[in-house]
């Protein structure tokens, strides 16, 4: 990466708190919108379209059920493949380079927090009742 992931995060966090209890209530959301804020400082460009988070609605608290993938690890997914993916399906260096990082970043967030399951990271929380 061309920038430091440490930064990164630093500079999301805040930024995520604040989407996340004054703006969306979605881990997902709040996750995209506060990498697109720190991205955009990184170089310029904004990730975040309306059809990206129209297409994302789905994939909220677990994938609606809470025990799918965390919002927050399959933002970071879908943020590093915005900026290091192509929208060419032939450019498979590219899409490598893409899903290279975003495993990467699998695997930093588990070592972190010892899981990437919404159910084990929210306390057990059941959102299939909502």
């Amino acid at each position: 990466m061309s920038f430091n992931l440490n930064e990164l995060q630093d500079t999301a966090s805040e930024k995520g708190e604040h989407y996340f209890m004054e703006v969306s209530g979605n881990c997902l959301h709040s996750t995209l919108l506060a990498l697109r804020d720190a991205l955009k400082e990184v170089d310029g460009i904004d990730y975040a379209d309306p059809l990206l988070i129209k297409a994302t609605n789905g994939m909220a608290a677990g994938l609606g059920a809470g025990n799918g993938p965390c919002g927050i690890v399959s933002a970071g997914s879908i943020a590093l493949s915005l900026k290091y993916g192509t929208p060419s399906i032939e450019d498979f260096e590219r899409r490598r380079d893409a899903w290279l990082k975003s495993r990467d970043w699998y695997f930093w967030f588990k070592e972190q927090f010892l899981s990437c399951d919404c159910i084990d990271l929210s306390f057990g929380t059941d959102f299939s009742d909502l």
